[in-house]
This record gives C-alpha cells, structure tokens and sequence, in this order.
C-alpha cells in the first residue's frame, strides 16, 4: 500500500512538472559545464584588465569585449545543432574564431603569470603595478598577431610532412610505394569546398599510389555539407583512395558520411581491408572504424582483429 502511494505521488509530481522543464540534475550539469569556462574567462579579464588599472573606459571596454566573445561562443555552440541558416553560420565562425583565440590568450596569460612570480620571486621587479601593465601588454601584443597568422595558416594550403616508412619483408615491386594520408580536414561551417579543393590538388600534386583518409573529415551532416565535399571524387592515387572514420564523423552520421563517401568513389575500409599489387608484390590495406565508435554505434566498434581477418 505503502508503495502505491508513494508511485502515485511521484507521479503526480511528474504530472505537475511542465513537458520539457529541466530536472534539478540537468540544472545542475549545465551549471557544472559552464563554471569552468566562466572562471576562465574571469581569470583573463582579472589579469588583462583589472590588475593592470587601465585608465577609463579601457578596462571596461576589455571586459565588455571579453563578455561578449563567451556569449557568441555559447550561441556558436547552440547554433551547431540547429538548422544551418545565414545568421547561425556568422555565428559559428564568431564562436570557432574565439575558441582558437581564447586558447592561445590563455596559454600567454598563464605563462606571463610564471614569468612574473620568478621575477617577482628573485626581485628583479618590485613595482608590481608596472609588472602586470607589462604583462598585459606582453600578453596583448602577442596573441592578436597570433592569432592573425593562425587563421591565415589555417585557410591555406595544407602542409606537407613527409616521412620514410621501413617496412619489413615489404617487395621489390613496391619499394618507393607513395602513400598520402589526409587528415583532420574538417570540412564545416569555417572551411568549405573551395578549401577542400585546394586539398585535393595539392594531395594529386604529389602522385601518390595510396590516398589514406584517416577520418574527422567532417564538421556536420551529409544534408548540410553534401555539396562542400564533391572535390574528394577527383582525388586520384593509382593504388586507390581510401578512408576510415573518425570520432566527428560519428556525432553527425557515421552510417550517412560512410554511404556518402562511397558515393564520391573512394573505398570506406569498416574493420576490413584491400590487398594491393605492384610489381608482383602485394600489400595489405586495413581499416577500422574510430577507437571510440562502439560508444556511439555499438556495431560500428573498432575491431582490427577483424580488419585484418584473412589477410
């Protein structure tokens, strides 16, 4: 009886709870997620703008700044798992150029502030006013061309690191075999086709036997980002093009970007592999999915035991 009761009040509290209103946990989470990046924020603007005394209205204004950067980058946040509009693309660049931003300003206030305790420390510098308004000024001067040259490097060309593999046993017939591995490409809302297709000729540039695409190609859905990625159909690589997954891939639709791929005309490897052939000598090509997939998709799961059955 007691037990009825006590279902029946639960219940009619359920009841009285508006559709869609957040429990005390929920609550309690979003609070928890936003503390950390809120202290951050403050820990910033304390060392940029207060501790320095900037006259009037410089601190404010810093602080103002400062405010305005976390909002966009909440609503960047927000805007990804919304429809892509106009508005909500302006927004997410906003948000993406601070979150590169905020963690090179935050990585220069933190070494300032080891800078200063050690000159403080061996009394090099006594004026502790002077030491933060140089900081600061360090810090400033720093970052900004930082970051100016960060989203330059990052809408251009792609950079080329080449590296000698030592195979063992591996055949006469493929000796000097030109493998290109594209990674992290991250196609979405701040790079895009015209990007991607800059990629693409670079990548066919270097005449590779093997294209290996080792996932994250993606920052969202195959509706939104469909025509952004035609350019991957013209890779070329006499051996195949290959790709596996990554974990970005999986929190937009893992299944629809492996179909989509393969509609572009490159072999998607899902725990499985290819053997390649030159000159007699033969290769084996495996691919698995990303190590965290099975989290996501439990069928999906990394298996390299299966990648390499039969092999």
């Amino acid at each position: 009886m007691t037990t009825d009761v006590s279902s029946e009040e639960a219940s009619s509290r359920r009841a009285r709870r508006p559709a869609g209103a957040p429990g005390w946990r929920s609550v309690l989470s979003l609070l928890l997620g936003l503390g950390l990046p809120v202290a951050l924020h403050v820990y910033i603007g304390l060392r940029l703008f207060t501790a320095p005394g900037w006259p009037a209205p410089w601190a404010a204004v810093g602080w103002g700044l400062l405010g305005f950067c976390f909002l966009i980058l909440l609503a960047g946040f927000r805007a990804a798992r919304r429809e892509a509009t106009g508005f909500s693309r302006v927004i997410q660049w906003g948000a993406y150029l601070w979150l590169g931003a905020f963690g090179i300003f935050l990585t220069a206030v933190l070494a300032s502030d080891v800078v200063g305790a050690a000159l403080s420390l061996s009394g090099t510098v006594t004026d502790m006013h002077a030491l933060a308004r140089g900081r600061a000024a360090a810090v400033l001067g720093t970052v900004v061309p930082a970051v100016a040259f960060a989203f330059v490097t990052a809408r251009g060309k792609a950079r080329v690191e080449r590296t000698t593999v030592a195979l063992k046993d591996l055949g006469p017939g493929l000796e000097g075999l030109r493998v290109v591995q594209l990674s992290d490409v991250h196609v979405g809302p701040t790079l895009d086709g015209v990007w991607l297709q800059r990629v693409v000729d670079q990548v066919n540039a270097l005449k590779p036997d093997i294209v290996a695409i080792t996932g994250d190609l993606v920052d969202g859905s195959v509706e939104e980002l469909r025509d952004q990625m035609t350019p991957l159909a013209s890779l070329k690589a006499s051996l195949g093009v290959y790709y596996v997954t990554g974990n970005h891939e999986f929190y937009h639709g893992a299944r629809a970007w492996m179909a989509e791929v393969a509609r572009l005309g490159i072999t998607v490897l899902t725990n499985e592999h290819r053997v390649v052939e030159r000159g007699g000598a033969r290769l084996v090509v495996a691919g698995v999915t990303d190590h965290d997939a099975g989290h996501i998709d439990p069928p999906l799961e990394s298996r390299p035991d299966l990648a390499l059955a039969g092999a």
